[in-house]
């Protein structure tokens, strides 16, 4: 996965030298989780994260996003605090219906979700591979930057201690991007 996400990485940085079809993007989520255990800890919350985009071939795309989540809560048994950070690394397909103006989006991809949390009994850590979609609308503000308007949903199984849990969910949010 991290070798995949390298040579991506290195293609897209070259991208930009030779004027290809690459967008950079920051992202604000809406975090709604779906494990009820998660969501009793940390609540719903927000995400925050960039994306690397590349047209690949008429209205499809590849992106590349690395997420950021992090929440305070209370352990269910002993009300200790608790703290919880989680980031995506996601890679994905985007097919956009029109290239121009507003155009409804669709992309599915799979995403390496590193989950680390702590408190007072002790930390632990997980990295599990998980997938994702995500549909939206993109809207044109000028010829090189647009807004995009989005609703997904991730599904990744952690097993940090003895029991499973999806720290997936749910999320909804906006971005900007500017494209090269």
């Amino acid at each position: 996965m991290i070798k995949t996400i390298m040579i991506l990485l290195f293609l897209l940085s070259t991208s930009v030298l030779y004027g290809s079809d690459l967008s950079i993007k920051i992202n604000g989520d809406y975090f709604l989780p779906s494990e009820k255990i998660f969501k009793e800890i940390y609540g719903n919350g927000f995400i925050y994260g960039g994306e690397l985009d590349y047209s690949i071939f008429k209205n499809i795309n590849i992106c590349l996003e690395l997420k950021y989540f992090s929440a305070k809560g209370v352990t269910t048994f002993s009300k200790d605090e608790t703290k919880v950070t989680i980031m995506p690394i996601l890679l994905s397909g985007r097919y956009d219906f029109f290239k121009k103006g507003i155009s409804p989006f669709i992309s599915i991809g799979i995403g390496y979700y590193v989950f680390n949390e702590r408190n007072i009994i002790g930390s632990t850590k997980d990295n599990k591979i998980g997938f994702f979609i995500q549909s939206g609308i993109k809207i044109r503000v000028t010829n090189k930057m647009y807004l995009d308007f989005h609703l997904g949903y991730t599904h990744c199984e952690i097993r940090p201690v003895e029991l499973s849990c999806n720290i997936g969910g749910l999320n909804m949010g906006i971005g900007a991007a500017y494209q090269f």
